[in-house]
């Protein structure tokens, strides 16, 4: 008899039941006798939503079996899986790089072929060359040259102090280097012309003479321009050439670099110009070698210290080359300073 008190069938009635040969008979006798130690099975030994993990593909088939303990196929389902940070996009710092970069800045090119630390960023500069802007610009459009004019008057007035007073280590390249601008050099190579230009012609006023050939004295106009033209090509040419040079070398610095000094250089002959209305010709010779001074001592001793950094054995081919070009920066300011001298204030 069954345990529960049903009467249990005999192979033959079995046969009788269900059909089939004697042993499919004998195969559902042995079924139904293995049905009552199912039904004694611990509990916990059946799977529960409990058990079952968070990141399963579906629910097990167990969760669904009726009371008959058959399974349900319609009760299958999926469930998403969820690998919890793995999906999620990258964080903002990885999609960051500085300087540099290789830098999208503008005049492109680092430090001897070395990336900026992102860069055009430190502390010199109103914050660092916006990369993202001159990079998404063209070199055509003015957008690329707006990170060079983003500077405010704290930045303009510290590096003209550092052109006025040069250093023996000079570190005006660190200074820049986050940040180099042209608003400077641009607004004091413009004011350096205009000075000439209105003090070369004071300067003539003071000492104009009346005579046959020119009774009454006249404002000279091409004063203004040759000053245009000598100034410009000056704070153009000399820090091309000074670039070229260092590439060369292979201590290269960026163009914008090179501009940036040059042009902070002519600082120190704005007020040697406006002293030069004095009708002095010894004076304006010693004011006109005073700023040719300065101006040369700032930017060779900036030079000098970066060829220190690339090549530190001064008996070096390489430092003797620099020694050179050290030399050959220092003939192209003395003669900037004597063509001002000769053709505005003679």
């Amino acid at each position: 008899r069954h345990p529960c008190g049903a009467p249990m069938l005999s192979s033959e009635e079995m046969h009788d039941v269900y059909g089939g040969d004697q042993e499919e008979a004998e195969a559902a006798e042995q079924t139904a006798r293995m049905s009552p130690e199912l039904d004694r099975a611990p509990k916990e030994m059946t799977p529960s939503h409990e058990a079952t993990p968070s990141g399963s593909m579906m629910q097990m088939p167990g969760d669904d079996l009726g009371g008959t303990g058959e399974l349900n196929p319609q009760s299958l389902a999926f469930e998403e899986i969820s690998v919890g940070n793995q999906a999620q996009g990258p964080t903002p710092s990885s999609s960051t790089s500085r300087l540099g970069d290789s830098t999208n800045t503008p005049f492109l090119g680092g430090d001897g072929g070395m990336p900026k630390g992102q860069s055009f960023q430190g502390a010199g500069g109103a914050s660092s060359i916006d990369a993202s802007a001159s990079g998404a610009a063209n070199i055509w459009q003015l957008a690329y040259y707006k990170p060079l004019f983003d500077v405010d008057s704290h930045h303009i007035l510290t590096r003209t102090i550092h052109a006025l007073l040069p250093r023996p280590r000079a570190q005006f390249f660190e200074v820049i280097s986050p940040n180099p601008d042209l608003y400077g050099p641009f607004w004091i190579a413009t004011t350096l012309i205009f000075v000439i230009a209105v003090t070369g012609n004071l300067a003539k006023w003071m000492a104009f003479k009346p005579s046959e050939v020119e009774k009454k004295w006249s404002y000279d106009f091409t004063k203004l321009t040759g000053a245009s033209t000598l100034v410009y090509m000056y704070v153009t040419l000399a820090p091309l050439a000074v670039w070229g040079v260092l590439r060369y070398m292979q201590a290269s610095k960026r163009f914008v670099d090179m501009l940036c000094v040059y042009g902070y250089s002519l600082a120190s002959f704005v007020p040697i110009s406006l002293l030069c209305v004095i009708p002095s010709g010894a004076l304006r010779w010693i004011l006109l070698l005073c700023g040719c001074a300065v101006s040369a001592a700032f930017v060779i001793t900036n030079v000098y210290t970066h060829l220190q950094d690339c090549f530190p054995y001064s008996d070096s081919d390489s430092m003797k080359r620099g020694y050179m070009l050290l030399a050959g920066m220092g003939a192209m300011h003395v003669l900037f300073s004597l063509l001002l001298k000769l053709l505005f204030f003679a």
